[in-house]
């Protein structure tokens, strides 16, 4: 599968699923004998994010094709923004798939972690 049917596969997903596969990444590296309960992914992913917030949004929100590209709902365009946040996200997803952080940030509304009136 190449980058590009990637990304579009994983735009598919519901925003549910996305939080549940972060989850796992992150916590893939505790040795665990059964699969979490879904919730305890998800709380996970949503606390990555909280975390790592400011940092999210200081390699994001500067970044000029981002700022002209976010708004737009054309698939094509929304798989060229992805991968340019992947670019500048790589760096700080060690251990999980900055496709999927990426993703999620782009679905959840990537104009919400950019607004000035964002909460830092």
């Amino acid at each position: 599968m190449s980058d590009t049917e990637n990304i579009k596969s994983l735009l598919e997903k519901e925003i549910e699923q996305l939080y549940i596969d972060l989850g796992r990444q992150i916590l893939s590296s505790d040795y665990h004998a059964f699969p979490f309960p879904k919730q305890r992914y998800i709380t996970k992913a949503k606390n990555w994010l909280a975390e790592n917030k400011v940092h999210l949004k200081q390699k994001i929100c500067k970044n000029e094709y981002v700022k002209l590209h976010m708004n737009s709902n054309k698939i094509e365009d929304r798989v060229i923004l992805i991968s340019a946040i992947i670019d500048l996200i790589s760096s700080m997803c060690i251990g999980i798939s900055p496709v999927t952080v990426a993703v999620l940030l782009v679905k959840e509304g990537i104009n919400s972690l950019c607004s000035k009136d964002a909460i830092v």
